[in-house]
């Protein structure tokens, strides 16, 4: 599954929306598992402004991940099967928020800046 709007208001205001979901089984030798390969769930969701003549604009932009459930990594080479609870080492679900800008200097240069990750949560 997969979901994308964008929205643009003459104002220079602008709204974007995605997500994503994904499952699947892989049999081999009569045994079914997860597809070890498969991302959990993702939305991602911004909200900005870019000024009507286009001298500079800015986005905050907030993405989630759900944590991908370590018995799901079979079929991985980190997986162990001796303690297939365990599986591989995978991270809590997270959320990232990001601020970005631009600013068009002239014609021919624009100064763009992106600060990334500002909740500092691993992933």
């Amino acid at each position: 599954f997969e979901a994308k709007a964008d929205l643009v208001w003459n104002s220079g205001w602008r709204g974007r929306f995605a997500a994503s979901m994904a499952e699947g089984d892989t049999t081999s030798a009569g045994v079914t598992r997860s597809l070890p390969t498969i991302d959990p769930a993702k939305v991602v969701a911004g909200i900005g402004y870019d000024r009507p003549d286009g001298l500079f604009g800015l986005e905050g932009v907030v993405t989630w991940s759900d944590a991908k459930d370590p018995k799901d990594t079979d079929g991985l080479a980190c997986f162990n099967a001796a303690n297939a609870a365990v599986g591989c080492a995978v991270r809590d679900d997270f959320a990232l928020l990001d601020l970005l800008a631009y600013w068009r200097v002239t014609d021919r240069l624009t100064a763009r800046l992106g600060v990334f990750n500002l909740t500092d949560d691993a992933y």
